[in-house]
């Protein structure tokens, strides 16, 4: 049993939490410690699936994301309704930071996928130093040794995929 206030003393009032519409606590990442600027750049942008691309049709195409300092972590769902062509490696581009400008770095995305032509047992997208565009590698599901960079013949009309991109900006 707690001892309640004691005499003399006046009860401190509660901190109200911000609400959402929806009456859930709200989360505000550009509060700052006092003389502190915030360094967070939002990230709203549509990625497609590109390489030298036309026709595709999009049911979904949609990217997220946060820079934070160099620190880049893009979201994203591609979702084709009509595959178009494909000129050489599927890719994924749009992105607003140009990554680290570095000797061999290398930034790899885990990717989720659906409806694809070719049978995968792994899927990821990788992007090298200072670029904007993520190669889709895959690899199949018997006796594979490597990754290769999937081409159109790996999709198809309804093909989807979507992952998570964690990379450093050049800047």
């Amino acid at each position: 049993m707690s001892p309640g206030p004691q005499r003399g003393s006046v009860p401190r009032p509660r901190q109200k939490v911000p609400e959402s519409s929806t009456g859930v606590p709200s989360f505000d990442p550009l509060i700052q410690p006092p003389g502190r600027q915030p360094s967070i750049e939002e990230i709203r942008r549509v990625l497609e699936e590109s390489g030298g691309e036309s026709g595709q049709v999009y049911t979904a195409q949609n990217g997220y994301g946060v820079k934070i300092g160099q620190f880049v972590l893009a979201n994203f769902r591609i979702a084709l309704s009509t595959l178009g062509t494909i000129t050489g490696n599927a890719q994924v581009e749009g992105f607003l930071f140009t990554s680290l400008n570095q000797t061999n770095y290398r930034a790899h995305a885990t990717m989720a996928w659906a409806n694809m032509t070719t049978a995968l047992s792994y899927m990821e997208g990788q992007m090298v130093a200072n670029d904007t565009v993520m190669t889709i590698n895959g690899t199949g599901i018997l006796g594979a040794t490597s990754l290769g960079a999937l081409v159109q013949a790996d999709f198809s009309n309804t093909s989807i995929i979507a992952g998570t991109l964690a990379y450093r900006a050049d800047a």
